[in-house]
């Protein structure tokens, strides 16, 4: 710990040059690998993978896990794509499971983990333009995939925003995937602000943001645009003057949160730590939904074109398998909507579909079925992901009822 307070005090972690950013960062990242059980070059490799953006070099954190380090490939690939404010090693538990079955392939999303931070002059660029800043995520997705040492065909396991990028891809290329599974998508209800007041406000739509009606009276977009751009990032800049003491209280907070989350899981106590020490830089550097992703969730951009279009996911050329999964505590992500999309895709493969409800009817997020669901069922996410793609699970349809420990008349769609 004393190194990297050291490191973290010496200097603020939102200055670092990519160099010095890596030097602090990676050890991070394999300390949470090795208390997963890894060893690295035998059960996973960590790399980079180069792409271009905005005519730069762009760094994407790549991580190979299974036989000979990723290497070997007697086993399907299935890539994985996780969700915003959060990072690849923080599923290195859930991967390892995975891997038992295949061999899986993960990054960092853009301006999360070890990958590259967008620049202001790119910010500027997209602005809250929700066109520009689709085209722009949608080449960044194709040129990774195509960039990261896939085969031709591959399956695709999502979490949260990631099943944005993976739905996206999977619309545009049918031909490479075997098969879609993702836990708590976004982007599956259509933009509709006659019939949902919360699209009104313009925030948080893409994930059906809003546990009061109060937070939708309150919160007008300028505010949330303002406090997404400022994000983490500036409460940390804000923490960084408290001193060396208020830093390791944070920090302290930060690990006990994370030990909180992961308790009850298969997930090591010692990884959980090490998942909220890495977070606590990763954080310092960036906030979570600023920057590229800020359209996301300030704009309802996804909503507008939504993957029911027939030149998205509506697609007889989609035919392969695909499968939905919900908690049926979670305030963020909504099966209303999915059930359609996977009804229309259902018409494309002769029902090749399965909609999942993880956790069961626990709607209590205590009990741990909420929009991380996968941490305290992971055995659970797994066995249902294996199915799914092997063909032993399909025409599974467990709806949820979305937000059901919340007020009434605050879920999208009302009661």
């Amino acid at each position: 710990m004393g190194c990297c307070f050291s490191c973290c005090c010496s200097k603020t972690t939102w200055l670092y040059d990519e160099d010095k950013w890596e030097q602090l960062m990676i050890p991070l990242e394999e300390n949470i690998f090795k208390e997963c059980g890894y060893q690295k070059g035998t059960d996973y490799d960590a790399t980079f993978t180069m792409i271009e953006m905005d005519d730069a070099p762009f760094k994407v954190r790549t991580f190979y896990i299974g036989d000979d380090a990723g290497k070997a490939k007697d086993k399907p690939t299935v890539f994985f794509i996780h969700g915003n404010m959060i990072m690849f090693s923080a599923f290195a538990n859930f991967a390892k499971n995975l891997s038992q079955h295949y061999r899986v392939v993960g990054i960092d999303l853009v301006n999360l983990g070890l990958s590259t931070r967008s620049p202001q002059s790119h910010r500027d660029k997209i602005g809250t333009d929700h066109d520009k800043a689709e085209a722009w995520n949608t080449e960044y997705i194709e040129k990774v995939v195509n960039a990261l040492d896939l085969p031709s065909k591959f399956f695709i396991c999502t979490n949260s925003i990631g099943g944005w990028y993976g739905m996206r891809y999977a619309s545009l290329h049918p031909e490479r995937i075997d098969g879609l599974f993702c836990m708590t998508p976004p982007a599956t209800t259509p933009y509709d602000p006659d019939n949902n007041p919360r699209h009104k406000t313009g925030h948080g739509v893409a994930i059906d943001l809003a546990t009061s009606t109060k937070w939708e009276d309150t919160k007008t977009t300028d505010w949330n645009r303002e406090r997404t751009a400022k994000g983490l990032h500036g409460y940390h800049k804000e923490l960084h003057s408290q001193g060396t003491c208020m830093k390791k209280m944070v920090l302290g907070l930060l690990q006990y949160f994370s030990a909180a989350l992961y308790n009850k899981s298969n997930t090591p106590p010692a990884a959980a730590k090490a998942i909220g020490k890495y977070a606590y830089h990763m954080f310092g550097r960036t906030g979570g939904a600023d920057q590229t992703m800020e359209p996301m969730f300030v704009w309802p951009y996804l909503l507008k074109h939504p993957f029911q279009a027939e030149d998205r996911l509506n697609n007889p050329k989609c035919n392969f398998p695909m499968a939905l999964a919900f908690g049926a505590a979670d305030p963020f992500a909504s099966n209303i909507g999915g059930e359609d999309l996977l009804k229309l895709i259902g018409n494309h493969n002769g029902g090749r579909i399965n909609l999942f409800k993880i956790g069961g009817d626990k709607t209590d997020p205590k009990d741990g079925a909420h929009h991380s669901f996968y941490i305290r069922f992971e055995q659970e996410c797994v066995d249902a992901i294996v199915g799914h793609f092997n063909g032993s699970i399909t025409g599974r349809w467990e709806p949820t009822v979305h937000g059901s420990h919340l007020k009434p008349g605050t879920r999208p769609g009302g009661d």
